[in-house]
């Protein structure tokens, strides 16, 4: 039985495969609109390095912030080793996003050690906490350990579009609609030990804190 590949990485066929879904999502991107909400804009074009978190539904917005409040910054996110995922790295591969491989199932040490390199080499880098499989909208502490091991900051984003549809996938994927508004809202933290500190002022971890603020069970002030 051949062995299973420990990282599928995207191939010629795969950058073709995904080059017209790279071309509509770029089209739709640049048609969309960003409404920074409080301090969302001041927060996220700061040029030091950060660890950003967003859901998994939330990919297409994390694409447009990198255009949007952070162009001229080399980003990285976090991609699942699966064979499947070599699509969206290749999707990544066209949008200029580098690919660190790895999850919570599978090259999770590695992954975290690649993404801590990538933070010291000047790079922003990007994980969806609820990913590559869920459960959805459920935060894993991974974040908190690169935060922690390179002792950048992290930025937990909201997103919240106005006109939008869902593919009835795991995770519900978000689709705006072209020429809709998106309302972004942020909050940072200048490390791991001040979000921990944060959520155990209000008897949450830090997981469930993120958690509760990306599904809007709390406020940015809170």
């Amino acid at each position: 039985m051949q062995k299973e590949a420990d990282v599928y990485v995207p191939t010629f066929f795969h950058h073709m495969a995904i080059f017209p879904i790279f071309a509509l999502v770029r089209t739709l991107i640049a048609t969309i609109r960003f409404v920074p909400c409080k301090n969302a804009h001041k927060i996220c074009t700061a040029p030091d390095r950060l660890v950003g978190i967003a859901w998994h539904r939330n990919i297409i917005f994390l694409a447009k912030s990198k255009i949007f409040f952070r162009p001229k910054l080399n980003m990285a996110g976090l991609v699942s080793a699966s064979k499947d995922a070599a699509y969206l790295v290749a999707f990544f591969d066209f949008m200029g996003i580098k690919s660190v491989r790895g999850s919570y199932r599978r090259r999770g040490r590695e992954a975290i050690g690649d993404l801590v390199e990538k933070l010291g080499s000047d790079s922003d880098v990007f994980i969806t906490p609820d990913g590559p499989r869920g459960p959805a909208c459920v935060a894993k502490k991974g974040f908190l350990v690169v935060s922690e091991l390179s002792k950048k900051r992290i930025v937990v984003m909201r997103f919240r579009p106005k006109c939008y549809f869902t593919i009835p996938s795991w995770d519900k994927f978000i689709v705006p609609l072209p020429f809709s508004k998106i309302f972004v809202e942020a909050i940072n933290f200048n490390s791991a030990s001040e979000l921990e500190e944060t959520a155990a002022k209000v008897g949450k971890t830090p997981e469930e804190y993120v958690s509760d603020f990306m599904n809007f069970k709390i406020d940015a002030a809170e």
